[in-house]
């Protein structure tokens, strides 16, 4: 029976002028040399809508990356894009003028613990199959709690460096 944990819950606000574009490509990046950007396992663009209002366009994504931890224990990412007023602008820097974009952005992050989440080759029972979830539940908050919370600390540092590095790119500062 698979368990989810929450672990950590953030957002990202700013308005102002960046490149949508090296945004996507930067966090993707960070996911893939993370470990949880493979598109043909445990990365999922579960959600891409996009609206043309005028001359501007509004986008809302969804992300949904995995990276398996142990056999019992796999980090799930979660994050969302909402794009608002998202349109073509050049500015000038060092003498040349370049393409960027200009856009009201709102990104928010979830990381989640996933437990028991394996399942058996051509099968669809899990792995550790549980008699009841008593059980399971005495198994993740008595015999493993302690790696349990080692893997959420673990996985906490990763969002929060993921913060960091939007935050960053995206140069905001005390949000």
């Amino acid at each position: 029976m698979e368990v989810s944990k929450s672990v950590a819950k953030m957002a990202l606000k700013g308005k102002g002028i960046f490149d949508m574009g090296e945004l996507y490509n930067h966090m993707k990046y960070w996911l893939d040399f993370q470990g949880y950007g493979d598109e043909n396992s445990s990365f999922k663009e579960e959600q891409y809508g996009e609206r043309i209002k005028g001359d501007a366009k509004q986008l809302e994504i969804r992300w949904v990356a995995e990276k398996k931890a142990n056999d019992y224990v796999t980090y799930r990412i979660t994050i969302t894009f909402f794009v608002l007023g998202l349109k073509p602008v050049e500015i000038e820097q060092d003498g040349r003028k370049i393409g960027t974009n200009s856009a009201d952005v709102d990104i928010r992050f979830e990381a989640n613990l996933i437990l028991d989440k394996n399942k058996n080759p051509g099968g669809s029972e899990p792995k550790h199959k549980w008699k009841n979830k008593f059980f399971q539940k005495m198994y993740n908050e008595y015999v493993i709690r302690d790696r349990i919370e080692a893997h959420k600390t673990d996985l906490y540092s990763k969002i929060y460096s993921l913060h960091g590095e939007v935050k960053s790119f995206l140069n905001l500062s005390g949000n």
